[in-house]
């Protein structure tokens, strides 16, 4: 189940519902990951226990950027 950041991000709820989800006061550094398509390696342990929480199988694979996933191909 490979997708784009913005994908994972819209999955779990979109900018704002992820942004309290992980307990932030803002959804502004959400918005932010979600406009450079990336999400931060330092918070991908929090999104996975987000999306845990949501039923989602979401994985550390899932979140590798496209380009190591092609080089480790």
């Amino acid at each position: 189940m490979r997708m784009d950041h913005q994908t994972i991000i819209t999955d779990l709820g979109g900018i704002r519902a992820l942004a309290r989800k992980l307990g932030h006061n803002s959804h502004t550094t959400v918005q932010a990951w979600f406009d450079r398509n990336r999400i931060p390696l330092d918070r991908w342990e929090e999104v996975l226990g987000a999306a845990k929480n949501e039923g989602s199988a979401l994985s550390v694979s899932d979140l590798l950027p496209q380009e190591l996933r092609d080089a480790a191909a």
